[in-house]
């Protein structure tokens, strides 16, 4: 595999000017417990916190010393894609419209995915969250889905209030799964929100965080890639440094910078450069002995399952598995992560099996080639040999929905219509697995209660 060296892009000059951010501008805090814990360790100043060097060099010791060498650049093991989990829309394959999920269509859209799984084909999980309950409960109705019908549905680390966070918690030690939470700082420079005040208000020795800031470049963040990155840096080794002073065990700092939209000021991560920003954020990941595996390159822009769609998804699929890229997000989503298409994640899953074959070893062989070609020029074509009869299948792949037909036996069918059959439902019907027993007791009593408090 050939890798783009970037050498014009200096980890370690990120990470000095990172310092430098840290030591004389710092990161804005707000939550007591962390300003009380931090207090006498760090320089407060009117709701700015500033970071000594030392303090930071040591806690990113901490970090690479916690991670062991960087995978670096090897060739991936496997190749796939998933989909992610906030999504609150779906288009109806029917219909072509798009219509809000309610709690019955992302069951039904959940055991779609699932029952995939089973058969080997992708493998997901719960696509979104519902909007026919109300807002409080929309995430948490999400979780309560994944615990009734994912085997082992892990833990919630998102929430919209920390009364909510309080239910996940407990939905995770009744589930026997260990709750990691979601701390989404805000760009730029602001360790504030309501993930920061969950973590600090609910955290037990067991628990962890996911430190996850999500500067956008000419936004939240410089439209530059060094400045850009050292912001990043700064956020994510300063946060980490928060965190495990305030006594959280374990922080796992995702380390991102993502390209605009100036048209909506959003993230764009299907713009051509969003590749570069992956790359990039490698080099600062394996600075810190982290390593990469997955990118969102399957999230577009497109809102339908249409040419645009299959362009970005192809350009997203391709750049990622000719780059290293081992799991790729965003498996069936359109319109960034707002819409899912069970349509578009047939086509996905086809992307990725074309692509994948393109990855495929040279396969060795002790065949004659002499004697291989003798028998094709004496029989007049290779068709009945027994090399083409045993090893077809290492030449082709065989397609879901790709149509290779020739054109008087093409059936007229669209692609569309080809990734609609068999339909949501009829694919939905056949998954099994639902939870029962004491821990699906446990789990009606909590939601039950959140029903009451939180409705």
């Amino acid at each position: 595999m050939v890798y783009r060296n970037l050498n014009s892009f200096s980890a370690e000059a990120v990470w000095s000017d990172a310092l430098r951010i840290l030591g004389e501008v710092g990161l804005m805090v707000s939550n007591q417990k962390v300003l009380s814990k931090t207090k006498g360790i760090l320089q407060q100043v009117d709701g700015w916190v500033r970071f000594p060097a030392d303090v930071v060099e040591h806690y990113a010791e901490e970090l690479r010393a916690s991670t062991g060498a960087p995978a670096g650049e090897t060739e991936p093991q496997d190749f796939d894609i998933f989909n992610g989990g906030v999504h609150c829309y779906y288009l109806d394959a029917e219909t072509g419209e798009t219509r809000p999920f309610t709690t019955e269509s992302l069951i039904k859209h959940t055991k779609f995915i699932l029952q995939l799984g089973e058969e080997g084909v992708f493998h997901g999980g719960v696509p979104g969250y519902p909007l026919d309950v109300p807002p409080r409960m929309q995430l948490l109705t999400s979780y309560y889905i994944r615990c009734c019908y994912v085997k082992h549905p892990g833990s919630q680390g998102l929430a919209a209030s920390l009364e909510e966070m309080r239910f996940n918690i407990e939905i995770a030690k009744a589930m026997g799964e260990k709750h990691v939470f979601g701390v989404e700082p805000l760009s730029p420079l602001r360790f504030i929100g309501g993930s920061v005040d969950a973590v600090m208000e609910f955290y037990e020795p067991g628990m962890g965080a996911a430190l996850d800031t999500m500067p956008i470049m000419g936004i939240t963040a410089p439209m530059d890639w060094h400045a850009g990155w050292a912001q990043s840096v700064a956020e994510n080794i300063g946060g980490y440094t928060l965190l495990r002073l305030c006594g959280v065990e374990e922080v796992f700092p995702t380390f991102r910078l993502f390209l605009p939209n100036m048209a909506t000021g959003m993230a764009y991560f299907t713009s051509p450069k969003h590749l570069m920003a992956l790359l990039t954020r490698r080099k600062i990941r394996e600075f810190f002995g982290l390593g990469t595996d997955w990118g969102e390159l399957l999230l577009v822009m497109s809102k339908s399952p249409d040419e645009q769609a299959a362009a970005e998804k192809m350009a997203g699929c391709l750049a990622g598995a000719l780059h290293g890229f081992r799991h790729l997000e965003g498996a069936g989503a359109l319109y960034l992560d707002e819409i899912f298409s069970a349509q578009q994640l047939i086509i996905d899953i086809e992307i990725r099996d074309y692509v994948k074959s393109m990855l495929a070893d040279l396969p060795s062989s002790a065949s004659d080639a002499l004697a291989e070609v003798r028998a094709g020029v004496e029989s007049g074509c290779f068709l009945s040999a027994e090399s083409t009869l045993s090893r077809f299948h290492e030449f082709g792949w065989k397609p879901r929905v790709f149509d290779l037909s020739t054109r008087a036996g093409w059936s007229g069918k669209s692609i569309l219509e080809r990734a609609s059959k068999p339909s949501v439902e009829e694919k939905a019907a056949q998954y099994q697995y639902e939870l029962t027993g004491d821990k699906r007791q446990k789990l009606e009593d909590i939601m039950e209660e959140a029903r009451r408090k939180l409705s």
